[in-house]
C-alpha cells in the first residue's frame, strides 16, 4: 500500500514584446495505491551473487486539484478557474522485472505497461497559457536499478520506477546511499532524495536537475520468504512551504527460491 498528500507547481514563460510573461499553476495531489508482487530468487550458497525476477501488479487512484494560479504581469490572463475541481485518474500497471546483484555491483531493469502517472516538480517550460496539470500520464515506462559499492557495508544506488508499490506518483526517480548493516540476508537501509524536474527535457523526463525531498526506506526480511519494504518521504510544499509526506509499505513473497552451488574443481 502507498499513500501521499503533496504539492507541486508548473510554470510556463514566454516573451511578449519587451515583457517576460509567466503563468504558474499550483496543484495538490493525493494518491492511494495497492499492489502485489511475485518474486523468484536464485542465489548460490556463498551468496556471492543473486538473481531476482518477477512481476508487479499495481492498482490505485491519483487525484489532482488546482489550488491557485500566479500571473505576471497580473493582467496577462483573465482570472478564471483552470480546473473545475479535483480530477481523479485510475492507475494500473503490469511490470515484469529482473535484478542481478553481486557484492560490489547491482543492476536491474524492466518495464511498466498500463495507465501510469508521475509528478513534475517545479517544472518550467517555454510556452503560453496557464498549465492545466502538474502530472504526466503515460502508458509505457522503463524501469531501472543500479548500485555501486559493497551492499553489506555502504553503497550508492539509483532507482527509476523500481520502488514497490508505485505506479508512480511522487517518487519516480530516486538516488541515495544505503547499507546492508553487515548482513547478507537481503536487509537494507537506504536514505536519499527524489530527483524532480526543472526544465523541459524529453518524453520520459530523464534529464532532471532538481532534488525534491528526503526519503528513508529499506528491506526487512521475514520468515517464510516474505520481504517488507517500508518508505517515508518528506518534502517542502511548493504551494505554502509546509511539509508534505508520502508513505508506502510493500510486501514481497519469494514464490520460488533456488540455491545454486557448484562443485569445487578436482585437485
Amino acid at each position: 500500500m502507498a499513500t501521499g498528500n503533496y504539492h507541486n507547481s508548473f510554470e510556463r514563460d514566454s516573451d511578449e514584446g519587451c515583457v517576460r510573461v509567466s503563468n504558474t499553476a499550483y496543484f495538490n495531489l493525493k494518491y492511494l495505491i495497492g499492489g502485489s508482487s511475485l518474486d523468484f530468487k536464485e542465489e548460490n550458497l556463498t551468496k556471492a551473487h543473486t538473481l531476482n525476477y518477477g512481476l508487479d501488479l499495481i492498482l490505485g487512484q491519483h487525484t489532482e486539484a488546482l489550488t491557485r494560479t500566479e500571473k505576471y504581469p497580473p493582467d496577462t490572463l483573465p482570472g478564471s478557474a483552470i480546473l473545475p475541481g479535483p480530477e481523479r485518474k485510475i492507475l494500473f500497471s503490469i511490470s515484469p522485472y529482473f535484478s542481478y546483484d553481486e557484492r560490489w555491483f547491482g543492476i536491474g531493469g524492466g518495464i511498466h505497461a498500463g495507465q501510469l502517472s508521475y509528478t513534475v516538480y517545479n517544472k518550467e517550460v517555454e510556452g503560453t497559457g496557464m498549465p492545466a496539470s502538474g502530472r504526466k500520464m503515460v502508458h509505457v515506462y522503463p524501469r531501472l536499478y543500479m548500485r555501486f559499492g559493497p551492499r553489506d557495508i555502504a553503497f550508492a544506488d539509483y532507482h527509476l520506477g523500481s520502488h514497490f508499490p508505485s505506479a508512480f506518483p511522487g517518487y519516480r526517480q530516486m538516488v541515495g546511499l544505503g547499507t546492508g548493516l553487515g548482513k547478507n540476508d537481503g536487509t537494507l537501509l537506504r536514505l536519499g532524495t527524489v530527483i524532480g524536474d526543472k526544465y523541459n527535457s524529453d518524453d520520459w523526463d530523464f534529464m532532471e536537475t532538481q532534488l525534491a525531498g528526503v526519503y528513508v526506506t529499506g528491506n526487512i526480511p521475514l520468515k517464510s520468504r516474505w520481504m517488507v519494504e517500508p518508505l517515508l518521504l518528506f518534502s517542502t510544499s511548493e504551494a505554502d512551504s509546509k511539509i508534505d509526506f508520502q508513505f508506502s509499505v510493500g510486501m514481497r513473497y519469494e514464490l520460488g527460491k533456488r540455491e545454486i552451488t557448484r562443485a569445487s574443481p578436482p585437485q
